[in-house]
């Protein structure tokens, strides 16, 4: 069990918090996103949001959503830890191989874009199998770890406009990649 609203981790340097940092880049995307015509549907607009993850999954599956992008940033006891993490599902509750193909796809996409406009390290990909997001999700989705707030250059980093500007692109160029991929009717 999860809290509804947990605020994350916080920047050493900047003190903002993760749900701050994860708002303020998500709102940007979701302009990004609209201004390339696609209809964006958001969990949260505001700092206030009183779903629980089962909640926030019934949600976006009900939505008529292709995709869901979830925007988060990374913690870590070590100020050293560093790098752009991508999340995606994993098979072992999951039995719908096309969902998980479209999720792999999407984050592959995605990571690929931010770490080209941003020239950030990558921290790799991982498919989980323990969060609820992708365990109740019949869509497919992804979560971007945009990097560490607990280290001092990353949390500077993630907290300029224009450094989120360049994850935003990079995300809006992967989203493009992958509408490109799910419309060629090549799912390789």
């Amino acid at each position: 069990m999860k809290a509804a609203t947990a605020s994350g981790t916080t920047g050493v340097v900047t003190k903002v918090t993760e749900e701050s940092l994860n708002l303020t880049v998500s709102l940007k995307l979701k302009k990004a996103l609209a201004d390339k015509g696609a209809n964006v549907i958001m969990v949260r607009e505001t700092h206030t949001c009183n779903m629980t993850n089962v909640e926030r999954t019934d949600f976006w599956n009900k939505s008529g959503a292709d995709l869901t992008i979830r925007i988060h940033a990374n913690g870590s006891e070590s100020k050293k830890a560093s790098g752009v993490l991508m999340m995606v599902p994993g098979d072992k509750y999951i039995k719908d191989k096309d969902m998980l193909l479209k999720s792999a796809k999407a984050g592959e996409y995605i990571m690929e874009g931010v770490l080209k406009n941003t020239k950030a390290k990558s921290a790799g990909t991982v498919k989980s199998t323990d969060l609820t997001g992708f365990n109740w999700s019949k869509i497919p989705v992804m979560l971007l770890e945009m990097g560490f707030m607990t280290n001092p250059e990353e949390d500077r980093l993630l907290n300029s406009d224009s450094y989120q500007n360049k994850i935003v692109t990079g995300i809006t160029e992967g989203v493009g990649k992958y509408n490109t991929y799910i419309n060629s009717g090549k799912k390789k």
